[in-house]
């Protein structure tokens, strides 16, 4: 608009000089020429109406002054060009100031809206208020609209009615796909307008941006067509309403991170922690629920979920999901998130969780130092778009978690170790090979199943295995030479190896050391992906062989898996070795004392039993660890061998706990040299820490004449003091 009147005045303006020169050069006086300045300025200051009588004032005076019809006629076009000109100058002057004035306006109502939308305090809240906001500064109705997939969701309103859903093909999303300002001057033009129900006859659409993403978009319509400085302030306003968005996205995510890191901190179990964590997560992205899956023994099994119920997800805890299906394992298999905006649409979606309102659904890997074998969900009732912000806080989200499972798991083996530990001196040797096996296919990353090999008199044999025919396994036999060849170079050092289907290793090295008819069948050889074998070696012998395998995922096990399993074959070594020594300790407790009560009863003397567990040794080993708790035991054996008579025998069964034969000794004697081993236990102290002793005794033929009798009476009195907390149990 400004353009033409622009060229108008100036073309005027030059006209009217030149004329001007014309009158000079023709002869007329220099007044003629300088009468163009006064005239003008009366247009340019007053109006044209006075700019008119100006120039019929200065032709009066060319009449009076004498001049000729063809000079007049120069004057009179000077004259007219210089009220034309002066005009136009005039209109655009007041159109600038009038602009400046708008403009002024504007930004002045534009700020105080900007002053209450940084009142808000999240992003939901703003886009809600802008509506409201700009109808008092704005004549025409306002809108704000978010991506919904397919189309745009209707978040708030003012001057339409309510319209639930708005197309991709729109002015709306034009101006979302272009990532610019979008103004339809007559609607009824273009073939992209929506009809809202409403007389409007232009539209604008400002598309609202955080850190370079469209999240938004503002539109207004209105029965005139915007000014381009009204496009500009508003163009300014959603910009700056974007940035003040993101600083409320970076605030908002780094408050999200604090809270889920001192959330997680204070829980006391992985399920627990992960429960916090995920209610925080469905608070913040607003969704129905989240879960959060680990990956065990082949299978994903929910740590917990959080939200709205789901039928059937008590069941996924006890089954978990099938191997190699759905996106959970695409997403475990290829170690990268994915974001589905309606799953319902996906090929290769499960009708059933479709069924149960599952649409939207965001899964991330949750990493941590090595492979991630933990998936994150969240997913929500109805389509839901995914933005590039969410994206990026899910990962720094997924690095958190990571490391909280890490502190978890790590925790978790060591507490199934220290269980092994102090449960291996009463397990039966089978029961404890058995859970030893369960407890390493269920800690070293990557195991589905697998087998414990353990040293004997005729070689190596099997003794425990998971997801195996334990039976047919049985019946092998391998030498020390033949594991070396299955387990690699390192096997008389320790070291793990892993074998690879995809390397063509296993089924070579398995028929090398094994009956094919065997091994292919029982030990599942066809369907094993990886295995992975790990020597448990003592001292530069190999106690045994613990092998773990993987069927579903041929890459299952990796650097972790390794430190893991090395890190449990350690312990184990100490465990096995351990267990030795006290089978054989107490095979000698049992001859001995076979031939102690066979001899008492021959002779017609009594004999007494007396069986002893240490209190406070635990604390011991765990307060200052092993080395002062094997110090400890020899301590106590030595202030035993002070209080004992000449004839008594001491034995250590293992583990915390003494026995001792009493020749010779009744059930009151048996009890007064119990007091005294009490006293002798409680002098030895580690540090702050005194032991104390709990006591049973059984006396032949006073309680029972057998051997095993005799065990089970004093060891019966034993638990019994324990339980009640005495020192001595004697009847």
């Amino acid at each position: 608009m400004h353009k033409p009147a622009f060229l108008l005045t100036w073309g005027a303006g030059l006209g009217a000089g030149a004329l001007a020169l014309a009158l000079a050069f023709s002869g007329v006086s220099g007044w003629g020429a300088l009468a163009v300045i006064p005239v003008g300025t009366a247009t340019v200051g007053y109006g044209p109406f006075w700019g008119m009588l100006a120039a019929a004032f200065a032709l009066l005076v060319g009449l009076i002054a004498g001049l000729g019809p063809a000079e007049l006629g120069i004057f009179f076009l000077a004259l007219a060009l210089a009220v034309v000109s002066g005009a136009a100058l005039r209109a655009l002057i007041r159109r600038m100031v009038r602009r400046e004035r708008r403009l002024k306006r504007s930004l002045a109502l534009f700020n105080q809206a900007l002053d209450e939308v940084v009142k808000k305090t999240d992003k939901d809240a703003v886009l809600a208020a802008l509506p409201e906001l700009l109808a008092e500064y704005v004549d025409a109705n306002v809108s704000v609209w978010v991506p919904a997939n397919p189309g745009f969701r209707q978040v708030a309103a003012r001057g339409l009615p309510e319209i639930a859903r708005l197309g991709e093909r729109s002015v709306v999303g034009r101006a979302y796909r272009e990532g610019k300002p979008v103004h339809v001057e007559d609607v009824h033009q273009d073939p992209d307008y929506v009809d809202p129900g409403v007389e409007q006859k232009s539209e604008l659409s400002l598309p609202i941006k955080v850190r370079g993403e469209v999240v938004a978009v503002l539109d207004l319509g209105r029965k005139t067509p915007f000014y381009p400085e009204e496009i500009e302030t508003l163009t300014r306003f959603v910009d700056a309403v974007g940035h003040y968005l993101a600083l409320l996205a970076e605030h908002t995510e780094s408050q999200l991170v604090a809270e889920l890191t001192r959330a997680v901190a204070s829980a006391d179990t992985l399920e627990e922690a992960a429960k916090k964590a995920l209610a925080l997560l469905v608070q913040f992205f607003d969704v129905g629920g989240a879960g959060l899956w680990r990956w065990q023994v082949g299978r994903f099994y929910p740590v917990t979920f959080y939200g709205r119920h789901l039928p059937g997800e008590e069941r996924l805890h006890a089954e978990g999901l099938p191997p190699r299906k759905g996106v959970i394992w695409q997403v475990y298999l290829e170690q990268r998130p994915r974001f589905i905006v309606d799953y319902a649409k996906e090929p290769d979606a499960d009708p059933e969780l479709v069924s149960r309102g599952v649409r939207g659904l965001a899964l991330h890997p949750v990493l941590g130092e090595h492979r991630a074998r933990v998936v994150l969900s969240l997913r929500a009732d109805g389509p839901r778009v995914w933005f590039e912000d969410e994206r990026r806080l899910l990962a720094v989200v997924a690095r958190v978690l990571g490391l909280m499972l890490r502190q978890y798991e790590l925790k978790e083996r060591v507490g199934a170790l220290l269980a092994l530990e102090r449960d291996l001196p009463e397990l039966d040797e089978d029961v404890f090979y058995q859970r030893l096996i369960e407890a390493a296919v269920r800690l070293v990353p990557g195991a589905e199943a697998g087998s414990l090999l353990v040293r004997g008199e005729e070689g190596f044999r099997y003794r425990a295995a998971v997801g195996y025919d334990l039976g047919a396994l049985a019946e092998i036999r391998y030498d020390e030479d033949g594991l070396a060849s299955w387990c690699g170079p390192g096997f008389h050092k320790g070291r793990p190896r892993l074998l690879s289907r995809e390397e063509g290793e296993l089924e070579a090295k398995s028929h090398e050391t094994a009956p094919a008819e065997v091994i292919d069948t029982a030990g599942r050889l066809k369907e094993m992906q990886q295995n992975l074998c790990v020597p448990i070696v003592h001292k530069g012998e190999v106690l045994a062989v613990l092998n773990l395998d993987a069927f579903a995922d041929p890459g299952a096990f990796d650097e972790e898996s390794l430190e893991v399993a090395n890190a449990f074959a350690v312990q184990v070594a100490a465990m096995l070795h351990e267990a030795a020594r006290s089978r054989k300790r107490r095979r000698a407790f049992d001859q001995q004392f076979a031939a102690e009560l066979a001899r008492a009863k021959r002779q017609g003397y009594p004999l007494a039993l007396v069986v002893m567990d240490l209190t406070r040794f635990k604390e011991i080993n765990d307060r200052f660890g092993h080395p002062a708790g094997d110090r400890a035991l020899v301590r106590v054996a030595e202030a035993l061998k002070k209080v004992l008579r000449g004839t008594d025998l001491l034995f250590r069964w293992g583990g915390d706990e003494f026995a001792v034969i009493l020749p010779y000794a009744d059930r009151a004697g048996a009890a007064a040299a119990a007091r005294r081993y009490a006293e002798a236990i409680a002098g030895v102290c580690v540090e702050d820490v005194c032991l104390g002793v709990n006591i049973g005794v059984a006396a032949c033929p006073e309680d029972a004449t057998t051997a095993t009798d005799l065990l089970r009476i004093a060891d019966d009195r034993m638990y019994r003091a324990k339980a009640e907390g005495k020192t001595l149990v004697a009847a």
